[in-house]
């Protein structure tokens, strides 16, 4: 959706940095590929599969993604690392009999519908909490993040009507700068600062470039490697000078949504998109838009009455254990090239928190296209950069 493209980045080294889920032979090369998974299930592809032999091998690391947000704990918690198929630990053994519990419970009382997940007893707790806490002890909760302020719905007053969501982009595109300023921006370069929340490390220093339509490509270095995330309008990758591999599933939820230097293009994407209702965010008062992307996945959208601009931002990503949310809260908008941009964005995903603030950010300068292919795509010296 643009100007947060800078903020996919958080998002894939996140689940990247977890999805060495099953085999032991990932930890050298990575986790499969799509082309690798696709057309088979997860009893075809994995080994010692007991419960999910029908589920498609495309979505099982996501699953293993949600058990782990959903319970706080590692892989390790249930699987020997050195071989995942092995089924020495307990807790393994017993998570099998949860997700055949789970999917009981679904298909006996909601039609086989995901409605009762694995954060509905757990609570981000390795152990089920039996009872409901005192207040103030759901803080203690071993849950990474920022406290997000919740959206509070609000009732609309007798006679009085919600504007169109044509009015609503309408006013958005102006706070922006307009749709002539919007349309002149052919390119970005901003630097952005990452800080995980409650950490007390040096934030992560990236360097974003986007350009027109929908490139995008992020640059970080990171213990003295450099890591690169990028997006040539339908490939979608990650890699080092060493290669590259494709992103795909819980890891590509935001940055193909993301890549588009223009905001409005992202919200026009989405298909059935109306005005729901209005909700408080803190002191603001907000219009809620709602949508879904071309494969289905919901979105939230919370414009503020006053200003126009786009304040939250809600993604819904669908497991087979249950839904996981991404969540933005975007301020500190300030005017780069004749277009505002959020100089502060809070993330929330994947039952993490962190925050990105821009440093500098630079309008329509030259950016190679070849930049925003994979690395094994194009010639590279260590030394090159984008240019």
């Amino acid at each position: 959706m643009r100007v947060h493209s800078a903020r996919a980045f958080a998002i894939t080294t996140l689940l990247a940095a977890t999805a060495l889920l099953a085999a032991p032979a990932w930890a050298q090369h990575g986790p499969p590929s799509l082309a690798q998974l696709k057309g088979k299930t997860a009893g075809q592809f994995f080994k010692n599969i007991k419960v999910l032999n029908n589920v498609p091998a495309t979505k099982l690391i996501d699953g293993m993604h949600y058990i782990t947000m959903a319970l706080n704990v590692r892989c390790e918690f249930c699987h020997n690392i050195h071989n995942f198929a092995s089924d020495q630990k307990r807790t393994k053994r017993t998570a099998r009999k949860m997700m055949r519990m789970l999917f009981a419970i679904d298909k006996d009382n909601f039609h086989g519908h995901t409605v009762v997940s694995c954060y509905t007893c757990h609570h981000g707790y390795h152990r089920p909490i039996p009872a409901p806490l005192p207040g103030g002890m759901v803080a203690t909760a071993p849950m990474p993040g920022p406290v997000m302020p919740r959206a509070q719905r609000l009732r609309l007053a007798t006679g009085t009507h919600l504007p169109t969501l044509n009015q609503i982009l309408t006013d958005y595109a102006n706070a922006l700068g307009g749709r002539e300023a919007l349309g002149r921006t052919t390119s970005r370069v901003l630097e952005v600062a990452r800080s995980s929340a409650g950490s007390r490390r040096p934030p992560i220093m990236q360097k974003i470039y986007e350009a027109a339509p929908n490139k995008l490509l992020i640059v970080t270095q990171y213990r003295g490697r450099e890591f690169r995330t990028g997006y040539n309008g339908s490939e979608l990758w990650e890699g080092t000078s060493r290669g590259a591999r494709q992103l795909w599933g819980m890891e590509a939820v935001v940055p193909s949504r993301e890549a588009q230097l223009d905001p409005l293009a992202a919200i026009q994407q989405l298909q059935g998109a109306r005005v729901v209702g209005m909700a408080r965010i803190g002191d603001h008062k907000t219009y809620v838009v709602m949508g879904r992307t071309a494969g289905g996945m919901p979105e939230r959208l919370f414009f503020d009455t006053e200003t126009g601009l786009l304040l939250r931002r809600m993604m819904i990503y669908r497991t087979i254990f249950g839904p996981l949310l991404f969540q933005a809260d975007y301020s500190e908008y300030r005017k780069e090239g004749g277009v505002a941009i959020p100089f502060k964005t809070a993330w929330w995903g994947g039952a993490m928190g962190w925050t990105e603030t821009v440093k500098s950010v630079q309008t329509n300068v030259p950016v190679k296209e070849t930049e925003f292919q994979p690395p094994a795509s194009h010639a590279r010296t260590p030394q090159d950069g984008p240019r």
